[in-house]
């Protein structure tokens, strides 16, 4: 499959609307009752009772091409779509995603033709937003009503409505641990090790599986590392740009080196997949499903992936990260990707787009469905994550500038998984874990050094 190949779900709304080719964009009509859309904002809109008339076509691109397409699994766009368009029935939604989502939706923000409503592609600066996207409303104005939605503002001004609200953890098939004699979940690496070697000894399930190849799955091990290891909000901005070497091992067993040392202890005490290079994120899903693997570390926004990979869901669950800070376990919590509406609409189209949105993030339980805290608060969390009752949730806010400029330049924290790559093949190798953090804290230094 070439890698711009754009995989696309054409969802007539209308009766008697059969193809994309129908549509003349920027030329649809309101039925409005003659009011004047111009100026109304999202915090007017009331979700089925105002504009139920309203007529317009509007592009969505989303991050998730797995759910682009209707079959009997639940909860994907058609589903949600059909919902929808029993409120408003002359809102035509054509939804669409990319093989490579941030690289291909990024390069169709550039171009200026890419739609109307999108989930912000990952390279879009924050002080970029206001090129692209429609302003929500400042963090005043939504008067606390959501969780995390700073993750996409610039000059206090909001751009992006988060579509779920990740945690992250352990993503783990109960059935597997509870077949190995597993009956408390870890709260430490020393426990979290013990309990994967009991896997490995007790059943033929892989204990942990890394994703090396994929390369980006890697990376929630980063997350870890300025979340649950340090039990702090922002700690990745507030805390690593002022420490000279960030990744020094603690006496009480946490902080980022006793994340990544999990990680190198897991892989050289052969608790990893046989060959990590030659692993599959697409197959894992559906070997985790029925229990051939263990567990892997993954935010939230992954249960769903993995129970619907198969006939056994009911036996993926999910897990704190195994380390606690004087007697208290913690997990990061941050959005997904964030609903932008695009700049310079025309109003029909920028009102559908505001009330595609609203349904999205307030009505149609899709964080709720894909196992994440919800984004308005008074909605119902899910109940996958029961294990984190008593777990202190910490967040990050977006990545500053300074963080942002250190962590390129050195070991690239958050940014890509070479680092993380260097620990698996390390602990492959035998090579030393003490040196390879020592030249971590050596070059965050002497680039600290440099800016002094």
């Amino acid at each position: 499959m070439k890698k711009n190949l754009m995989i696309v779900l054409l969802c007539c709304l209308l009766t008697g609307c059969s193809s994309k080719s129908d549509v003349t964009s920027g030329n649809q009509t309101a039925v409005t009752s003659d009011k004047d859309i111009s100026n109304i904002s999202y915090l007017d809109i009331t979700y089925g009772k105002d504009y139920t008339d309203l007529q317009a076509d509007i592009i969505f691109l989303t991050s998730r091409s797995d759910l682009i397409v209707d079959t009997e699994a639940p909860f994907e766009f058609p589903d949600y779509l059909r919902e929808f368009n029993a409120v408003y029935p002359n809102i035509n939604v054509f939804v669409e995603s990319a093989t490579d989502y941030d690289f291909d939706i990024g390069n169709r923000l550039v171009s200026g033709n890419w739609g109307e409503v999108c989930s912000i592609p990952g390279g879009v600066q924050n002080s970029e937003l206001v090129n692209y996207f429609e302003p929500y409303f400042t963090i005043e104005e939504s008067g606390d009503k959501y969780h995390a939605i700073d993750s996409k503002v610039y000059d206090n001004i909001v751009y992006g409505l988060p579509s779920g609200i990740d945690v992250q953890g352990i993503v783990y098939n109960k059935k597997v641990w509870s077949d190995a004699g597993i009956t408390e979940l870890p709260k430490t690496p020393e426990q979290f090790l013990t309990d994967l070697q009991l896997i490995k000894d007790k059943t033929d399930a892989i204990p942990l599986y890394t994703n090396y190849s994929a390369g980006w799955p890697l990376v929630n091990w980063d997350f870890q590392a300025v979340g649950s290891g340090v039990g702090v909000d922002n700690y990745m901005n507030d805390v690593m740009p002022k420490t000279k070497r960030p990744f020094v091992e603690q006496a009480d067993g946490t902080g980022p080196y006793a994340v990544y040392k999990l990680l190198y202890d897991c892989v050289s005490s052969g608790l990893v997949e046989e060959d990590p290079h030659s692993s599959s994120w697409e197959l894992c899903k559906g070997r985790i499903n029925n229990g051939e693997i263990g567990c892997m570390v993954l935010g939230s926004w992954a249960i769903s992936q993995m129970q619907t990979a198969g006939e056994h869901g009911d036996d993926i669950s999910y897990m704190p990260f195994p380390i606690s800070i004087q007697g208290k376990q913690y997990a990061l919590a941050s959005s997904n990707y964030c609903y932008g509406i695009g700049k310079g609409l025309s109003d029909e189209k920028r009102l559908a787009s505001m009330i595609f949105v609203k349904y999205l993030v307030e009505e149609s339980k899709y964080d709720f469905n894909n196992s994440s805290i919800p984004v308005l608060k008074t909605n119902e969390y899910p109940d996958i994550l029961d294990n984190f009752d008593g777990v202190n949730f910490v967040t990050n806010s977006t990545i500053s500038e300074e963080f942002e400029k250190i962590s390129r330049a050195t070991v690239g924290v958050n940014y890509d998984s070479k680092h993380l790559e260097n620990v698996v093949d390390a602990a492959i190798s035998g090579n030393s874990f003490d040196e390879l953090m020592n030249s971590w804290n050596d070059a965050w230094e002497a680039e600290l050094l440099s800016e002094e």
